[in-house]
């Protein structure tokens, strides 16, 4: 089972996401 894998890439695309949003906030 790869269920930690793909955790762990949901994971940093949340993180990339956030980010994302934040910097459109900021801009």
């Amino acid at each position: 089972m790869q269920l930690t894998r793909f955790t762990d890439l949901g994971l940093r695309a949340m993180m990339l996401l956030s980010a994302g949003e934040f910097d459109d906030q900021r801009v």
